[in-house]
Order: structure tokens, then sequence, then C-alpha cells
């Protein structure tokens, strides 16, 4: 089987990648296609997870800041690449909040430049300042990263009833996102 010199490519910068010393990408890969995606060539995908991955390894400190991403890109977009072009079905229609959201993290009430590598950087920071605010409210909470997603999705509140569906997802994520990858 012949492969695209891409592919070649792109598995070279996988090796050399900060995304090589855990596993972000294989938790990125574990997310089902949005339906809008069907058609989307593989390698695509690929240069698309490969990206996000390296970057939110690049920019978090824990494990479970890895997978509370991961959890908020897969709730608020399934990662789909019209989402991640912010492409006109982005700007206009129902999807991204009618068009007043941007990225795979559905940010609000920013402007929409610097794509993947500044969203993720405003959405690390919102979901850190939102941890921190929750835990201000009630220092002994056990759901911590539940009443932070909910403020996230929010904007409002550490409480949402949609938190704990996605606290679950990022503790399955968890396991996946603690792997070392072999070099």
């Amino acid at each position: 089987m012949k492969h695209h010199p891409m592919i070649r490519c792109i598995a070279a910068l996988l090796l050399l990648s900060p995304a090589a010393n855990c596993d972000t990408l294989a938790a990125l890969r574990s997310l089902p296609v949005a339906i809008s995606d069907r058609e989307e060539p593989p390698i695509e995908r690929a240069v698309r997870q490969w990206a996000a991955a390296s970057t939110i390894d690049l920019l978090t400190q824990s494990v479970e800041e890895r997978a509370a991403l991961v959890a908020i890109i897969r709730f608020e977009s399934d990662f789909a690449r019209y989402v991640w072009d912010d492409s006109e079905r982005c700007r206009v229609g129902p999807m991204c909040d009618r068009g007043r959201a941007w990225s795979v993290f559905q940010l609000q009430r920013t402007d929409r430049t610097g794509g993947f590598p500044r969203a993720a950087r405003l959405a690390l920071g919102r979901l850190r300042s939102a941890k921190a605010r929750c835990m201000m409210r009630d220092a002994r909470a056990s759901n911590v990263w539940e009443r932070a997603i909910a403020l996230y999705g929010t904007g409002r509140t550490c409480e949402a009833a949609f938190a704990a569906s996605r606290v679950a997802a990022m503790r399955e994520l968890l396991p996946i996102v603690s792997q070392k990858r072999s070099q």
C-alpha cells in the first residue's frame, strides 16, 4: 500500500510534537465524528487532531485540564470541521449559538481571530477562572469540575444540569490523556 507523502510528514511531526508525550491526541481520536464531517478526508481530520492535541498539551498543566478541554470540545462542537474553520455556516443560522460563538470551544464575547491556538488559550483561561470562582463560593465542594464546567457553559452560574454529563465524559477521558506514549 502506497501512502500519500503528507502521511509520512504527519507521522514525523507526531513523533516530534509535545503530543508525543501524552495522549491528548488519542482522546481527540476517540471522539465520534460529527455528522457534518463524514466526508472529510481522514488525513485532514488527523492534521486537525494533531494541531489541537499539540496546542492543548502545551497550554495545560494537568491531565484534568486536558480531559476537560477535550470534553468541552466534544459537547460544544463535536470537533466539527465547519466550526473549526469558523465557516459561514457557523456565523449565521442556528449553529454556533446563532452566530455569537466561534471555535470548537464555542467562545463568546471575543473577536474571532487567532484560530485554534488563541481559542484554546481563551477556553483554558475561562475554565481556570470558572474553577477558581466556583471554589471561592464553596471551597468544600467535592464537585469542583462539575461546577467549573457549569460556569464555563452558562457564563452565569456554577450549577447547571448539563455539567454532570460533561464531567462524566471528562472522567472517561482521564485514563486516555493520562497515558504516556512510547517514544
